[in-house]
This record gives C-alpha cells, sequence and structure tokens, in this order.
C-alpha cells in the first residue's frame, strides 16, 4: 500500500504547487467547497479627487480661452496703435524739421524736454548740421519696440535718417507717452 505524502500545511486546500514554484505563505487556494473570499470594497474617493482636478483644469482652459477671445483683439489694437503711435511721431518730428517748422518740431517734444529746449534752440541746433550735411530729406523707420513698467509706456524707434547732400545716418529715439500722445523724451 501506498504511504500518503506528507502533511504540507502550505498546501491546505489540494492544489499542489507548481514544479519549481513553492506556495506562498498567506497565499493558499480557499478549502475546497467554499466560494473563494469577495475582493476588498474599492472607494470612490481617488475618483472623486481625479474628477475634480480634471473640472479645474477645465475651468482654467475654458476661462483662458474667453479672456483670450475677448482681450485678445483689443490687446492687439493698443500694441498695433502704440507701435504706429510712436512711428507717427518720430516721423512727424523729422517731418517737422525737414520743413523747417521748429515750432511743430517743438510740439513733438515731452513736457520735461520741451521746458527744458525752445524752437529756437531747435533751429540752430539743426541749421548747425545742415551746414556740413545739408537739410533733412526724409526718416524712415526700421524698427520700433514699445514697454510698458509701472503704468508708465515708452518706445523706442530706430530708423534711418537721410540729408540733401546724399548721406544717411541711423538714429534712435526715445519716446514716452503722455496722456494718448506720443513725445521725444530726448533729442536724437
Amino acid at each position: 500500500m501506498a504511504t500518503p505524502p506528507p502533511y504540507n500545511p502550505q498546501n491546505v486546500g489540494g492544489t499542489p504547487p507548481q514544479p519549481g514554484y513553492p506556495t506562498q505563505p498567506g497565499h493558499t487556494a480557499p478549502p475546497l467547497g467554499y466560494a473563494p473570499p469577495p475582493p476588498p470594497k474599492r472607494g470612490k474617493r481617488g475618483l472623486w479627487i481625479g474628477g475634480g482636478i480634471a473640472a479645474v483644469l477645465l475651468l482654467c482652459c475654458v476661462g483662458a480661452t474667453i479672456v483670450g477671445v475677448i482681450l485678445g483683439p483689443r490687446l492687439v489694437r493698443v500694441t498695433a496703435g502704440n507701435i504706429g503711435g510712436a512711428r507717427n511721431a518720430t516721423e512727424g518730428y523729422y517731418d517737422a524739421v525737414r520743413d523747417h517748422d521748429w515750432a511743430g518740431a517743438h510740439d513733438y517734444l515731452s513736457r520735461s524736454l520741451g521746458s527744458s529746449i525752445s524752437p529756437t534752440a531747435l533751429q540752430t541746433l539743426w541749421t548747425t548740421k545742415e551746414t556740413t550735411v545739408g537739410r533733412v530729406s526724409s526718416f524712415s523707420v526700421t524698427n520700433t519696440n514699445v514697454s510698458s513698467n509701472n503704468g508708465r509706456t515708452t518706445a523706442i524707434v530706430t530708423g534711418t535718417l537721410r540729408y540733401a547732400r546724399g548721406s544717411s545716418e541711423t538714429k534712435t529715439v526715445n519716446l514716452v507717452k503722455e496722456g494718448d500722445d506720443w513725445r521725444l523724451s530726448n533729442l536724437p
């Protein structure tokens, strides 16, 4: 008669381990005739947290889109208006100098600069320069940079100033926005 196999407490339930792979403690099959225990219930806490995060992200995206649609065109208009205004003021100043309209050129100066130099002083400055290079013939803008810092809007306009005798030079003009108007904050 055959001898029964030795008692193996890890093999309760009658399922023998696979050869070369012993059963692990605490991981045994249920006894024969009994159903396995139901898996532990999973809470919905993680689902609620994940859903809440997704909802917040969705609201942020929708809010950013709404702000972009409403304010985007306005910001583009304001920036374009600032760039165009700074360019126009610079060109207007040089046109007035070209035309020897010294009071008109003086009107393009900022309050602080305008209080320190008179139209007559502008005339003297430019007519002295004209003796060597000729009269201003044109100014063409090559670059405009507008920035705002602490409520003060400034611009730097760079361009080429051409003279009647054929020479030219690069000019950098600093401007400041006073109210709705752009004004030169230094003499170029």
